[in-house]
């Protein structure tokens, strides 16, 4: 008898446990709404993941979880991921996905003090912002450079040994596999592009290499018609900001605004002039020697910047509209700016 009413327990117990374990165990969804045009659908919740689509301002999306800055949607049966900063949730699904997102930061750094057990260099390092941005670095070198190299690969799980400021044959198996991950050139060193994936920031010795842009050489399109770029003056070390207007035998160029205008004028001593002088031309992350003029003329497209027309900028090999020859004094001007550092 105690037997049966024993098994009967136990089956209403097992019926219950039964009826409510699909609850359980369905995940949570939130409906979310795209805020911008052109917004990116990746594959995985990373900036170098392949882009499956863009979303168009009002997509509905299913959120299903949340990946570091990414939530992972579902949008028309494709699963990928979003950045959180770009979808709208209503104020209490919001609460909802960023007590998830805090639990997530917390798990992850609790990982991290794990994995950093025993290894006295990861002392207090849970993550890569605590750490100073390093020097660009390669075999053989040691130091605090090193150092904070290998405690944001740790923190990334590509280093495993225990941090030693050495840059040793595990180091350079580290960067390599970080650097396959970032799709990023395998060269096993420390470069300037990995420091910058790794941190999020440009390294401690960043400097620009000075380039020439020969300008009937494909020179002529690198910086397209409408593009904003920064101009330094050689001799003065002052910037100011431009746009291309046109031009076919050289770059016609236009101040951004009433301060780049006011600069220019002050390069001139108070006025305008035809007179060459040397500058650096910076745009998207390179920077080309050039030349300019300070004499406004010609068209504009810009109204209220105080310059009545346009200025030539040279590089090397262009030309004159008038004379369609290669200009002397600009082009020993290109040379003098060769030799210049941004």
């Amino acid at each position: 008898m105690l037997y049966r009413r024993t098994v009967s327990c136990l089956l209403v117990v097992l019926l219950l446990f039964l009826a409510v374990e699909p609850v359980l165990a369905a995940s949570k969804t939130y409906t979310g709404t795209i805020v911008k045009d052109r917004i990116l659908f990746r594959a995985k919740a990373s900036s170098s993941s392949t882009v499956l689509r863009r979303f168009k301002k009002g997509n509905k999306v299913v959120i299903t979880g949340v990946s570091g800055e990414y939530y992972s949607v579902t949008y028309n049966k494709t699963k990928g991921y979003v950045m959180r900063k770009y979808v709208q949730v209503s104020a209490a699904d919001q609460k909802a996905l960023d007590q998830a997102a805090a639990a997530q930061t917390k798990a992850a750094a609790a990982a991290n003090a794990k994995t950093s057990a025993g290894d006295a260099g990861m002392k207090g390092i849970t993550k890569i912002s605590q750490i100073k941005v390093p020097a660009t670095s390669k075999k053989g070198d040691s130091g605090a450079k090193v150092q904070a190299l290998q405690q944001a690969l740790k923190l990334k799980k590509y280093y495993k040994a225990n941090v030693n400021s050495k840059f040793d044959d595990a180091t350079v198996k580290a960067v390599t596999a970080f650097q396959k991950a970032s799709k990023l050139k395998q060269t096993g060193q420390a470069d300037f592009a990995t420091i910058e994936k790794l941190f999020g920031k440009k390294a401690a010795n960043f400097t620009y290499t000075t380039e020439k842009l020969d300008w009937f050489k494909g020179g002529a399109n690198v910086i397209p018609r409408g593009a904003t770029f920064t101009v330094k003056d050689v001799k003065t070390g002052r910037t100011f900001q431009c746009k291309r207007l046109y031009g076919a035998s050289h770059m016609d160029t236009e101040p951004l605004n009433a301060e780049a205008t006011a600069t220019i004028k002050k390069l001139y001593g108070g006025s305008w002039s035809w007179n060459r002088r040397a500058i650096l031309v910076l745009y998207k992350g390179h920077v080309y020697a050039a030349s300019m003029n300070g004499m406004p003329h010609g068209n504009c497209s810009i109204k209220n910047n105080g310059f009545d027309g346009h200025f030539c900028i040279h590089f090397t090999g262009s030309m004159t509209h008038e004379s369609k020859k290669v200009d002397p004094a600009h082009q020993k001007a290109v040379k003098q700016a060769l030799k210049a550092k941004w």
